[in-house]
């Protein structure tokens, strides 16, 4: 999961700006999670209540005649707690607002007392306690999260003090600059395979829920392995559909990263457990010179596919589709096979062609 951690200065001139919000959210689209520290909260309805607290002063001291231009009563200014609850109601279903723990709180303020760290002094104010919060809730994501954390805010030293606290934080000063960081981002090939792995059984029984297969196997076709016979459509007996009705595993191995120009894909051996039935037919002499085709449909509980693909993601690093790169291969294992748990079958299907 991909997070975006938004600054107080993310938004236009450092106010809540729910336009811009939901801005952010399509840019950085499926997959991402966004979150906003408490005390970005707290600034953006620290700042909508003085600009409401300042709009009221400059009604209240308005001296044209109501007889030359209406008079405007000033707006009654809520408490500032009222607006945080506010502003915290609007971001509950569009992002995640982030709690720091007593210990966090507590360092946060030593290093604006200090002045280390996030402290700083600003007209001999000491300043720094919210940055320093801003920071720990970017380090808390990198814990916690598989993909790219990116921190949003247009401050330049909080972007300075991310880059050089956090190795593997990314940094964009605004929405146009979003999704190029985004796109920086590539995980470790092993932690991708794995979680593509997690996410394939699923993902492919949803394709068969949505579109009637797992994986467009007849883009190349399909044989059926049963020890060392073979069968396809050259042979006496003739294999003419397969259908997996439903996946209960997949194994993915052999899995590399690719890229082309615009996009980006991981090529990989799939093995694929579940219900599996094939419709076959056998040519048979009715009559001397006359051959007939008879058609079966049979389930083949002990088989199981093997098949190359490239897998496809979005910039957030979320499955968008499977496409075989080679014939997939029904085997059927022997006796011999299930007598010997020690030792995996050696994997059948070759890639035809590499992902374009």
């Amino acid at each position: 999961m991909t997070v975006v951690v938004l600054d107080t200065n993310s938004l236009p001139h450092g106010h809540y700006n729910e336009r811009a919000l939901l801005r952010l959210i399509e840019i950085a689209g499926r997959g991402a999670s966004v979150v906003v520290p408490e005390v970005v909260v707290w600034e953006w309805a620290e700042h909508a209540h003085s600009s409401h607290t300042a709009l009221a002063e400059v009604l209240r001291q308005h001296r044209v005649d109501a007889q030359v231009l209406p008079k405007v009563l000033p707006p009654d200014i809520p408490s500032i707690e009222d607006v945080v609850t506010t502003i915290s109601a609007l971001l509950e279903k569009r992002a995640t607002i982030w709690t720091p723990s007593r210990e966090v709180l507590r360092d946060a303020v030593r290093q604006q007392v200090l002045q280390l760290g996030s402290g700083e002094r600003k007209k001999e104010v000491k300043t720094g306690a919210a940055d320093a919060l801003v920071l720990a809730c970017v380090g808390a994501q990198l814990d916690e999260a598989d993909g790219a954390v990116i921190l949003l805010t247009s401050d330049r030293k909080l972007s300075e003090d991310c880059k050089a606290t956090f190795d593997e934080a990314h940094v964009a000063n605004g929405s146009g600059n979003l999704l190029t960081q985004l796109n920086k981002f590539e995980p470790a090939e092993e932690d991708l395979s794995l979680r593509t792995e997690e996410t394939l059984t699923e993902y492919l029984n949803e394709n068969i829920a949505d579109l009637g297969e797992a994986i467009p196997f007849d883009d190349f076709g399909f044989e059926i392995h049963s020890g060392t016979q073979r069968f396809s459509n050259d042979t006496p007996i003739r294999v003419t559909a397969m259908e997996l009705a439903h996946i209960d595993l997949v194994e993915t191995h052999g899995f590399r990263i690719t890229r082309t120009e615009d996009r980006r894909y991981g090529l990989a051996n799939l093995r694929i457990f579940g219900d599996v039935s094939i419709l076959f037919g056998e040519q048979h002499e009715a009559a001397p010179g006359r051959h007939e085709w008879s058609w079966e449909r049979t389930s083949l509980p002990s088989a199981y596919i093997d098949v190359t693909v490239a897998t496809r993601w979005n910039h957030n690093w979320q499955l968008e589709g499977v496409e075989p790169t080679g014939a997939a291969i029904i085997v059927m294992p022997s006796g011999q096979d299930d007598d010997d748990d020690h030792e995996v079958p050696e994997f059948s299907a070759t890639e035809s062609v590499p992902a374009a």
